[in-house]
């Protein structure tokens, strides 16, 4: 299984971010970052793109990007020929949109505490949640897997069978999430396992 090296790095792109926490087989979360940004949940930093009469624009230093300013601004598809993958932060210009900021990066932490609370408070699915601070964590998702298995009747007979298989859906359905080791899952699903079982 093939990780992307971007993920070890503290800030990222955004293309990176909503790859990151993009649900399989669902679009882009750009309004869920959207909302982030403008909550001051999430911050950013970028180049400004700045227009002067006539003159083609130019690039600003990179600064902070408030809060506030993600009001007026959205985020898209770059339409420079980089495929729909790559995002561009664009801003009102009369009835059309203009590249606003380029460059944008978001504090890979940052992310990690929008899309997974620890406290599970957030009502978004994100492919990773963090666990402890700084070590992000795939628990949530094969607990999620395990608890519609046994509603459905489709539980291992066995805990090892079972942590078996919650490992190997972990790897296939969410490849870029942090692994989890055998001994690992059994130790976290083994009380739900055992009163699910009973019941």
């Amino acid at each position: 299984m093939m990780i992307p090296e971007w993920l070890d790095h503290p800030y990222w792109h955004l293309e990176q971010v909503v790859y990151w926490n993009r649900p399989p087989g669902r679009q882009l979360p750009i309004d869920q970052l959207l909302g982030g940004l403008q909550e001051g949940r999430i911050g950013a930093t970028g180049r400004q793109v700045i227009y002067e009469d006539s003159r083609p624009p130019k690039l600003g230093q990179r600064v902070h990007i408030p809060a506030l300013a993600w009001v007026d601004l959205k985020i898209g598809p770059c339409d420079f020929g980089y495929g729909d993958e790559y995002l561009e932060v664009f801003e009102t210009d009369g009835d059309n949109w203009r590249p606003a900021w380029q460059d944008v990066r978001i504090k890979r932490d940052d992310a990690f505490a929008l899309w997974g609370s620890p406290d599970g408070s957030s009502t978004k699915q994100p492919a990773v949640r963090s666990g402890l601070p700084g070590k992000p964590t795939s628990k949530h998702l094969y607990l999620q897997k395990l608890e519609a298995r046994i509603e459905t009747g489709e539980v291992a007979g066995s805990l090892e069978q079972e942590a078996t298989f919650l490992k190997d859906y972990l790897e296939s359905t969410y490849p870029v999430a942090p692994a989890s080791g055998l001994s690992a899952i059994k130790n976290n699903i083994r009380e739900l396992y055992k009163s699910r079982r009973q019941a």
